[in-house]
């Protein structure tokens, strides 16, 4: 069976991790302002191939008109929504602050505060061409870009097996999701891995289907550009290579399941080589790993939320029917359980269902291993959607071919008003309305959002350019800090707060932060008071404090100088 579109597609969007490694090369051989060319060409050629397929009308092939119109419309709103300074979280903890810290330096940092440095992320490099010529605003397009095309290749994907209107309906399922509006305000990796995560599934299925080699290759590459952008795409990628061995032992086809595993394993070592190369040649920190049923995602839940072992081991399914936006001890958005039950019915209905099961059980692989090595976020597990939106349309499909059309219906009805309801809930809580609306500038929306933002705007009109600051309790918001920065992880002060111990004194803890290289101390007053009063430590606060008077305060943030008198 050809199918063009999804190739098209796929082809497409595999130059921005290509360009992304190349701009990460000429980084580490050139420095960190070689890099923006490259990444700029890379950019430039994925927009073009993207123009002139979309005039030639390639891509939208088997779409009807009302179809394309529909995508076209939430395209603009995604890119309207996404025009906003940076500002959240992940935007500012790898996606932008370590390309900024990248040009500060003048070579690509593996920074002591991220001990996932070893963990490649090629889009990284093609946010340093965003933030050196001055439009990092522009670095979250590349999140919409690839939800659009997550949601239009998984529409192609249920076309494939399906009528038009269910591979229509596929798309809108991925598309409405009440986290693709959360991801289209950031610079967040996730729709990246998503996008390559569905390719590797469409193409791997295919190959299961119709043992054909270049699907194979065509799975093995996938897969390896999203391991080469986030892991957990390298964890669903693990999980299809063990399903599909016990498939080929079955059907006596072990050398063909050798020529996937090796094209996946190359591929890898190709996209990420050249990462993990450079991280260990410069001495990354590795993060302390964990595995097991008491591994680090539930143990983490049994001991800040209380929760008992079983219940924390079902986070991942708990996620697919509930979520607190942002709650430490809920769930960071959520999914739709329709999917699940859509790819349940899948199983047991409609053509192709060995292959279906096939693809479900490496899901469900997925979904164990994650469990217990992934934090239970919804966005770390994007990577089933596109997949479970491809069952669900075929469970849709089989119920109307076999005339029970009112179960088609009522499935796809659930799971579209599920998701309206989610994106609604997220349109709510969206802080950028204001700014959108042009109620506000660009500098009143980045100082309401981003803690310290004005000491930060101080600190860069008035400290040396070789000052190196220590950011304590402002968490990974430092993308704005022109100088040197280091940071804790999370939105703790961990380096500052276990110097604050009763017996130490102020002129040992400046002592203590000077011998790490630091310059400045920008603190967070509120968060340093309520640590100090709840550990008996005020006078220790109110002694360093004074003998090291604040250079400037507010909006509840001071920088402290820390070389000697």
């Amino acid at each position: 069976m050809e199918h063009r579109a999804t190739d098209r597609i796929f082809t497409i969007f595999l130059i921005p991790p290509l360009s992304g490694l190349l701009a990460f090369i000429a980084a580490l051989m050139f420095g960190s302002q070689a890099a923006g060319p490259v990444a700029v060409c890379g950019m430039a050629c994925t927009l073009g191939a993207l123009a002139f397929f979309i005039l030639k009308g390639k891509l939208f092939t088997g779409i009807p008109r009302w179809g394309t119109a529909l995508f076209a419309i939430a395209a603009l709103f995604l890119f309207w929504i996404s025009s906003l300074p940076p500002y959240w979280r992940d935007d500012l903890i790898t996606h932008m602050a370590l390309p900024r810290l990248a040009l500060i330096r003048t070579t690509w940092p593996f920074p002591p505060f991220q001990p996932a440095a070893f963990a490649p992320d090629l889009l990284l490099p093609l946010n340093l061409a965003f933030v050196a010529y001055g439009i990092d605003w522009g670095a979250s397009y590349i999140s919409v870009f690839y939800i659009l095309a997550t949601a239009l290749f998984t529409a192609h994907w249920a076309v494939t097996e399906t009528e038009t209107r269910w591979g229509i309906f596929a798309g809108v399922a991925v598309l409405t999701l009440g986290i693709m509006f959360r991801l289209a305000t950031t610079s967040y990796s996730d729709p990246a891995v998503m996008f390559f995560s569905a390719a590797g599934s469409f193409y791997w299925h295919q190959w299961l289907k119709t043992p054909r080699r270049s699907e194979a290759v065509n799975g093995g590459l996938a897969f390896a550009a999203g391991s080469a952008i986030k892991y957990n795409a390298g964890l669903l990628m693990a999980c299809f290579l063990a399903v599909m061995l016990m498939a080929a032992l079955r059907r006596k086809v072990v050398r063909d399941w050798a020529v996937v595993a090796f094209a996946a394993a190359g591929f890898t070592l190709l996209f990420c080589g050249p990462w993990w190369a450079a991280a260990h040649a410069a001495g990354a920190p590795v993060a302390a790993f964990h595995s097991g049923f008491e591994g680090a995602p539930i143990r983490e839940r049994v001991a800040l939320c209380g929760e008992s072992a079983g219940w924390a081991a079902l986070a991942p399914l708990r996620l697919f029917a509930s979520g607190t936006e942002g709650g430490s001890c809920g769930f960071d958005g959520r999914l739709n359980i329709f999917l699940l039950v859509g790819g349940l019915l899948a199983l047991m209905h409609g053509p192709g269902r060995t292959e279906k099961r096939l693809l479900f059980a490496a899901f469900g692989l997925f979904v164990l291993f994650a469990g217990l090595l992934i934090s239970p976020m919804a966005r770390y597990f994007l990577p089933l959607v596109p997949g479970l939106a491809f069952l669900t349309a075929s469970a849709a499909s089989a119920f109307a071919a076999k005339g029970k059309k009112t179960a088609a219906i009522a499935l796809v009805t659930l799971l579209v008003v599920w998701n309206a309801w989610d994106f609604a809930a997220a349109a709510r809580r969206f802080e950028g309305w204001p700014y959108l609306a042009g109620g506000e500038s660009r500098e009143e929306f980045v100082r309401r959002i981003v803690p310290a933002y004005a000491v930060t705007k101080w600190a860069n009109d008035h400290l040396p350019p070789d000052s190196r600051i220590y950011f304590a309790f402002t968490g990974n918001r430092v993308y704005y800090s022109q100088r040197e920065y280091y940071y804790d992880g999370f939105w703790d002060g961990v380096t500052l707060m276990a110097l604050f111990t009763r017996g130490n004194n102020a002129a040992a803890i400046k002592q203590s932060l000077r011998e790490k290289g630091f310059t400045h101390l920008v603190l967070m007053e509120n968060a340093m008071r309520r640590f100090a009063e709840g550990n008996g430590v005020v006078p220790l606060y109110e002694q360093f404090i004074a003998a090291t008077p604040p250079l400037y305060a507010m909006d509840g943030a001071m920088i402290l100088p820390l070389a000697e008198p």
